[in-house]
C-alpha cells in the first residue's frame, strides 16, 4: 500500500513531468511531494483521496497555471505548500478544509534580492521574462492578483504565506477579514504567522481598512497563545533594489 509519493528533480528542475497526473488509484495515500520539476497543469490537485494530509509540492515551474476555482474538500489536510511555482490569478476560499493548519501559496514574483541561480531565478530565464521594477505594478507578471469573494480561513489554520505576489491593499482586505473572522478554538484563535509582504500592485501599503484588521488581530489575546498574543504579523515592502514580477 502506498501512503507516500515523492519525486524531486536533481538537475535544476528541466526534468518535466508530463501528461495528467492522478493520484485516485492511491487510495490510501496521506502525503505527496513533488519539487523542481515542471508540470503541464494542476489537473492533479483534484485527484487525490481524502486520506491525503500534506501536499508539499514548492518551487515547481507552474508558470501562468492557476488554481482551482473550488479547492477539493480534504477534510484531512493539515498541510498544502503550493510556493514558489509562478502561479497566477485568484486564492480560492479555504475555509471547508477543516484539517488545515498550513497554507502557503507565496513567491509567485521574483523580490529582486535572489540571485540568478535561485529557483525563481532560473524561472525567469526559462520562461524568458523581462525584467521590470518591483513597483511597476500591471506591467508584469504579477503572481497571484485576487481573492475569492468567499474567501474564508479554517478555524484550525496557524500559518497562512502569500507573500510575493500582487495583490492589491483591496485584495488583502478580504484575506484580514478571513483572518478577522476566524473562530477561537478551545478559546485560543490559532492563526500564528501571516505574511503578506512584497505585494506588487499597490499591497504594500495597507489602507486604513486593512490596518483596521490589522489592529484586530495584533492586539486581541488569546491570538496564536492563550492568554497573550503571538501572531507573526508581516506586511509591507521586504525588498532591496528593483525586482522582477514573473
Amino acid at each position: 500500500t502506498v501512503t507516500k509519493f515523492k519525486y524531486v528533480a536533481t538537475n535544476n528542475g528541466d526534468d518535466e513531468v508530463s501528461g495528467d497526473l492522478d493520484f485516485s488509484s492511491f487510495t490510501a495515500l496521506t502525503e505527496c511531494e513533488m519539487n523542481y520539476s515542471k508540470l503541464d497543469n494542476l489537473n492533479w490537485l483534484s485527484t487525490f483521496p481524502n486520506t491525503i494530509t500534506k501536499i508539499s509540492c514548492t518551487s515547481n515551474d507552474l508558470y501562468q497555471m492557476e488554481l482551482p476555482s473550488t479547492f477539493p474538500t480534504y477534510t484531512n489536510l493539515t498541510h498544502c505548500n503550493l510556493a514558489n511555482g509562478g502561479l497566477k490569478g485568484t486564492i480560492p476560499n479555504i475555509g471547508h478544509l477543516t484539517s488545515l493548519r498550513v497554507f502557503k501559496v507565496e513567491g509567485n514574483i521574483w523580490g529582486g534580492f535572489e540571485g540568478a541561480s535561485s529557483w525563481r531565478g532560473r524561472l525567469l530565464s526559462r520562461h524568458s521574462i523581462a525584467t521590470t521594477n518591483f513597483g511597476a505594478g500591471t506591467t508584469g507578471y504579477t503572481g497571484l492578483t485576487a481573492v475569492a469573494s468567499d474567501f474564508a480561513i479554517p478555524d484550525t489554520l496557524e500559518q497562512l504565506t502569500v507573500n510575493l505576489n500582487g495583490l492589491s491593499p483591496t485584495q488583502l482586505n478580504i484575506i484580514l477579514l478571513a483572518c478577522v473572522n476566524q473562530n477561537p478554538v478551545g478559546g485560543v484563535y490559532k492563526l500564528k504567522v501571516l505574511k503578506l509582504t512584497d505585494q506588487a500592485n499597490g499591497g504594500n501599503t495597507l489602507d486604513s481598512t486593512g490596518l483596521g484588521y490589522k489592529t484586530t488581530l495584533t492586539t486581541r489575546t488569546n491570538q496564536g497563545e492563550s492568554g497573550s498574543n503571538i501572531l507573526d504579523f508581516k506586511s509591507g515592502n521586504k525588498t532591496t533594489g528593483d525586482g522582477v514580477l514573473i
